[in-house]
Formats: C-alpha cells, structure tokens, sequence
C-alpha cells in the first residue's frame, strides 16, 4: 500500500490519520496509526503543515515503507532519530528542503540506511561532510545521491563519496 498528499490511497482507508484540504495533507491521530502498517511508499511533498512528531509517528507505524518523500516538511533533528530506528528498509528517501535538518540529524539516519539506493537532499543546508561521510559508509547499495545546494558540503568529502560509491550518479553544485 502507498499514501500520497492527495490521496492515492483511498481516502476512507486513511480518515483517521490524514485529513486532504487543497492538496495539502495535516496527520491526524497520530496515536491510532496501527492500521497503515502495511504501507510501502509514504510523500507528503511540499505539506510543510505538517509536523516532524507526526511524520515521525506515521513512518514508525510503518515497518514495510520502501519510499519516503517528505521534501519541505518541517522535520526536526529528534524526527530523524525516531524515524531512523524503524526505516531500515527504506530504498528511496526524498527530502530536499527540509530547512531544520543537520548534521545531527541527518548522521543518525544515515546510520541505519543499510538499503538506501535513492537519496535526494537537494537544499539540506546544514548537512556538512560528516552527513555525507557517514551516509556513503553504510548505504552501500546507494545508485543516485543529489545534494544539489547543500552548501556546507565540501569539494573533498564529494569526491571521497565518489571514491567510496563509484556505482552511484551523484549530482552536486560543486565542480570536480
């Protein structure tokens, strides 16, 4: 099963948890998510109502979820660590723009990226070398990397994540 902002899923099968208004989503009930274990693929692309708490409820609930998208949500350092634990399945993980995610954070996640084949970070800001470092030891499977406007991210530690990934296409603002 699969969720998107607008509703690919059904919108009767997910009333407890999301409320659609405009395109948008808002998580609802985020302590009665045991239902949607079964998803695979959550986006909420651009919901930037949505809290990183209830990201992170929902992402939890979710044990099968292959495929992540939560680019402009407002998902905090605490929300990585908690989703990070229980996404060791995750292959596609979108969050570009999350504008309070750092490098705090974002190693923690990375540390249980074991299956993580697609990774957009596209204008993570705060994100600097260790993030990188630490993603391209542990997601070994890791086939396309975009870190495009990640201004903290130094010329080195691009190129040593090219050294340590050589099937990867990354895509990066710096010139090589």
């Amino acid at each position: 099963g699969r969720v998107r902002a607008g509703g690919v899923l059904p919108v009767h099968t997910m009333a407890p948890f999301l409320m659609v208004c405009c395109g948008r989503a808002w998580l609802m009930g985020a302590d009665r998510l045991g239902q949607v274990h079964v998803l695979t693929e959550v986006s909420l692309a651009g919901c930037e109502r949505v809290r990183g708490d209830a990201i992170a409820n929902l992402v939890n609930s979710c044990p099968f979820l292959t495929d992540l998208n939560i680019t402009q949500c407002q998902v905090q350092d605490v929300n990585m660590r908690a989703m990070a634990v229980n996404c060791t399945r995750l292959q596609r993980l979108k969050m570009g723009f999350c504008r309070h995610v750092t490098d705090e954070g974002f190693k923690d996640a990375a540390r249980f990226c074991f299956a993580l084949e697609h990774a957009d970070l596209r204008g993570l800001r705060k994100i600097s070398d260790g993030s990188v470092n630490k993603l391209s030891q542990t997601a070994l499977h890791l086939r396309h990397l975009d870190i495009r406007g990640c201004q903290s991210l130094s010329l080195q530690a691009v190129q040593m994540a090219r050294r340590a990934l050589p099937e990867c296409h990354m895509v990066s603002s710096h010139i090589s």
